[in-house]
């Protein structure tokens, strides 16, 4: 009782001056971190919003062309190139959000100081 007492308060008394500063090591995988999870999201968003990009100019090029100036004219065949898209690349897309979600839970318990 007395001991782990005297034990918890030299570790939190340890650790009090240094409530300021970021460790260098943890700064680092901080920003590791925030790389890896911008890498990932791009990765994920990057089939659907190319599908959806394409089919907007090519709609555009024809909408030019034909002078239909008509703003709804493109939602259904956009619509339905993210269904394409998310139907070829969707699998892909899951076991890359699964394998950074389980390397993330893995190493939680290096990320805690």
């Amino acid at each position: 009782g007395e001991q782990q007492a005297s034990d918890r308060r030299r570790v939190l008394q340890g650790r009090t001056h240094d409530l300021g500063r970021v460790d260098d090591a943890g700064g680092d995988q901080v920003l590791e971190l925030a790389g890896r999870t911008l890498e990932v999201a791009m990765l994920v968003g990057a089939p659907m919003l190319l599908s959806i990009l394409v089919v907007g100019v090519l709609i555009g090029l024809v909408q030019a062309a034909t002078q239909i100036n008509e703003m709804t004219l493109s939602f259904i065949p956009k619509l339905i190139a993210l269904a394409f898209a998310l139907m070829i690349t969707g699998h892909w897309m899951l076991r890359i959000l699964v394998d950074f979600s389980r390397d993330l839970i893995a190493s939680a318990p290096m990320l805690v100081v």
